[in-house]
């Protein structure tokens, strides 16, 4: 089965991204931030990361850039719950 590291400082998403990908049949980690993202990374080899670009303590970016280095075939699911480029400014 392919084993999943889902990254969101959001609990509620992070939870619901644990349950869906479950029951859809993958191994499912998830980490509240970079910093136990890393220490997950250090422990197993993932095959698809889906990660927050904004994470409290780093850029979601690096943490895929930091699994990459191990497994370079890798996949990765950038998410975000804002977009400022879709941000209608002139309201």
């Amino acid at each position: 089965r392919m084993r999943i590291l889902a990254v969101d400082d959001d609990k509620l998403i992070r939870m619901n991204l644990g349950l869906m990908l479950g029951r859809a049949g993958f191994d499912v980690d998830l980490a509240a931030d970079a910093a136990e993202a890393r220490a997950m990374l250090d422990a197993h080899r993932y095959e698809l990361l889906v990660v927050d670009v904004a994470l409290p303590d780093a850029n979601g970016l690096d943490i895929v850039r930091e699994a990459l280095r191990s497994v370079p075939a890798a996949k990765a699911i950038m998410i975000s719950g804002s977009c400022p480029y879709m941000i209608d400014h002139s309201v």
